[in-house]
Order: structure tokens, then C-alpha cells, then sequence
């Protein structure tokens, strides 16, 4: 099992909804114009996790939704997406502090690729923060 970090907004045109709504995951770019990311992209497996996530220097990593991958057949139809149980989405305005988005301080790493489109997850502390937002969720 491995962990994925993916971006939800392409041109300044947010797609988040679309992720969680459809069920989804996809990169903005083509395959001709980013063939690096599709093959990360097309390394994914069934039972990965994805994270939504937003990143910005002087706020740091934010973690907007968590999902399983159900199905890694690439959807051609469907903006060659795959398949997603999104099982996690944080709330811009709850209330309660399990349903807010999960913010990481800036610079808590030298990982250098938050800001693309799409990345495998090693940082210990992040990977500790999906892994308790899903154990949460049995609890409950």
C-alpha cells in the first residue's frame, strides 16, 4: 500500500467536487504534455490511498479529503480517471475540529514536490496524520 498526495485545481478551475461527487481522480495534464505524472499516476494500485491536497508555501500542506482507490483501470472516458471510495472530506466551515481540513505547517520538510500535481507520500508525520484520520473513522 502506498500513499498519494493529488491535486484538485487545474488552471485555477477547482475540481474537487467533481472528484468526491463522480467518485474519481485524475491529472489536468495529458499524457503527452506530462508523461512523467501519468506514469506515477498509472503506478497506482487498488487499495492505495489518495489524499486531496492543496499546497501553498506559506501555509503549508492541507489535507482536504482522503480516499481508497477501488479500481485502477484508467477511465479514458472519464477524463482517464480511476476509481475512488473518497471516505474523508474535510468541511471548510464545521464546527467540530474532526471535520476540518488537516493542515500541516509550512517547511516541515524539504519534500520539494508538494506543489505539482501529483506525488507519492513519505513524510512520517503526514503518512501518521491519513493513517489517523482512517482509524478515526472505525471508530466512530
Amino acid at each position: 500500500m502506498a500513499v498519494y498526495g493529488i491535486g484538485a485545481t487545474f488552471e485555477k478551475k477547482d475540481v474537487f467536487d467533481s472528484f468526491i461527487k463522480d467518485k474519481v481522480a485524475f491529472l489536468s495534464w495529458t499524457d503527452k504534455d506530462a508523461p512523467e505524472l501519468h506514469k506515477l499516476f498509472r503506478h497506482i494500485k487498488i487499495g492505495d490511498i489518495l489524499y486531496i491536497k492543496s499546497y501553498n508555501p506559506t501555509s503549508g500542506l492541507t489535507i482536504k479529503a482522503i480516499g481508497i482507490v477501488k479500481d485502477n483501470t484508467i477511465n479514458e472516458a472519464n477524463n482517464n480517471s480511476i476509481s475512488v471510495g473518497w471516505i474523508w472530506e474535510g468541511k471548510k466551515d464545521a464546527e467540530k475540529e474532526e471535520d476540518q481540513f488537516i493542515v500541516l505547517e509550512p517547511n516541515m520538510d524539504k519534500y520539494n514536490v508538494r506543489n505539482i500535481a501529483i506525488y507519492e507520500e513519505f513524510n512520517e508525520v503526514v503518512l501518521a496524520k491519513v493513517l489517523d484520520k482512517i482509524f478515526a473513522l472505525r471508530q466512530d
